[in-house]
């Protein structure tokens, strides 16, 4: 009579062809099998749309069904990118499915924050004015463009630097993030947040002056 498997054995049984078949599939669609293309969409698409559409509609943007097949494809498309690049770098560490939940987490936080970016940007184009992203309370220099005129800081920021212009207009007016910011201005990344502390004490001083 045969011993029974250890529990540890019993979990290796189960999982390892589950890995072998993964291995197999990323090695295919690396390899450019159109069909394990197909395969790998229809099979893990589910998993994916679920993650975004659950991310979506947790943070609000609107309706996550209209916007959840716009995400689903950017995720897959991010794939494909760099002759499949985040592929050949999967080091199967997890499943496939967790790998891909985790990519789909993040690419809908970003959609999320764009998006509601967006809507800030028109809603204060609507008002004629666009305000500071970060809450008047938490900002003094929001505070201040708040309750000068348009005139004046229009009148203000052309007496900055153009480098320090740009970085106060990128970030107050068009709520952009510091990536963002990095990306339009040619930065680093790190280098964005002290750049914009130092323009924004540079403008609050002048605007201080002319009250």
């Amino acid at each position: 009579m045969a011993c029974p498997l250890s529990d540890r054995a019993q979990y290796s049984a189960a999982v390892e062809p589950s890995f072998c078949d993964e291995r197999q599939l990323v090695r295919r669609l690396t390899g450019g099998d159109r069909a394990a293309w197909v395969e790998f969409v229809e099979r893990f698409s589910p998993v994916v749309t679920s993650r975004i559409c659950q991310v979506l509609a947790q943070c609000g943007t609107g309706n996550p069904a209209s916007e959840c097949d716009d995400v689903v494809a950017e995720v897959f498309a991010s794939l494909l990118a760099n002759q499949m690049a985040a592929l050949r770098g999967f080091q199967h560490r997890s499943s496939l499915a967790t790998w891909l939940t985790i990519i789909a987490h993040r690419t809908s936080l970003r959609a999320a924050s764009k998006q509601r970016r967006a809507k800030t940007r028109d809603a204060h184009r609507a008002n004629g004015f666009l305000q500071a992203e970060t809450p008047a309370a938490d900002n003094p220099l929001a505070r201040l463009l708040a309750e000068e005129s348009r005139s004046s800081v229009q009148e203000k920021l052309a007496l900055l630097k153009a480098a320090d212009r740009q970085v106060i207009e990128l970030f107050h007016f068009e709520n952009l993030g510091y990536r963002e910011i990095a990306f339009r201005m040619g930065l680093a990344a790190n280098s964005v947040g002290p750049r914009l502390h130092r323009a924004q004490q540079r403008l609050k001083r002048l605007l201080e002056e002319a009250a």
